[in-house]
């Protein structure tokens, strides 16, 4: 059996990521603020477009859920609880997370409206 592989930098000091994104944009800011005009405005509206691009991107193709389940790979995930989107469980397998969320999975069944108005009464 071979060695498993050692995990990436970031990987094991996930807290770097934050600090890394910061740094990159004030970079990046400061590049494009020292430039000349013309470049500049082209990579600000590049900024713009690219922006622009994610949002209608996640607009006009938006997430799935996905029923895959970790312990046998199986796309039989359902929720625990049909009153909650806490809770998933493999129908193939019989794995169980009562943690997991199932909101996805509750927004492609169609009931995500009801479980939240059933909430938002019960905290009332």
């Amino acid at each position: 059996m071979s060695p498993s592989p050692r995990p990436h930098l970031l990987a094991r000091h996930p807290w770097l990521i934050g600090p890394l994104l910061l740094a990159s944009t004030g970079l990046g800011f400061a590049l494009v603020m020292n430039a000349p005009g013309t470049i500049a405005i082209w990579v600000l509206g590049g900024g713009t477009a690219l922006a622009l691009i994610w949002i209608l991107g996640s607009a006009f193709w938006p997430a799935k859920a996905d029923r895959g389940c970790p312990e046998c790979g199986a796309d039989a995930l359902r929720r625990m609880d049909p009153n909650t989107t806490r809770g998933l469980v493999c129908t193939a397998c019989g794995h169980r997370d009562p943690e997991a969320s199932g909101w996805f999975l509750a927004e492609e069944e169609g009931v995500l409206d009801d479980i939240l108005a059933q909430e938002t009464r019960g905290r009332r």
